[in-house]
């Protein structure tokens, strides 16, 4: 398994880029930082689990690679504004 990226350091790391060079590009392709990119990617692939399985919260956190379930409750309610629960009975 792939150990997923989670900080633009990560990504720089994998890709042979410095993380001055990723930013930049990131930047003038989406005008966001690498950190707030993943982070959407992040909520994308958390909302598709939502939407698209029954599984238990806990058991999103833990494929998604979370510390636990109360770490990625309080990361998807930050920017999102609902919780997992409230996203899930939204749609």
């Amino acid at each position: 398994m792939i150990p997923p990226m989670t900080h633009a350091i990560d990504v720089a790391k994998a890709a042979p880029i410095t993380p001055d060079y990723l930013n930049k590009v990131c930047h003038r392709a989406y005008g966001i930082t690498p950190k707030a990119l993943i982070d959407q990617q992040i909520i994308v692939e958390i909302k598709s689990y939502l939407n698209d399985t029954t599984l238990p919260v806990g058991e999103i956190a833990e494929l998604l690679n979370f510390e636990d379930a109360s770490y990625m409750c309080r990361f998807f309610r930050r920017k999102t504004g609902m919780s997992p629960l409230e996203f899930r009975k939204q749609n």
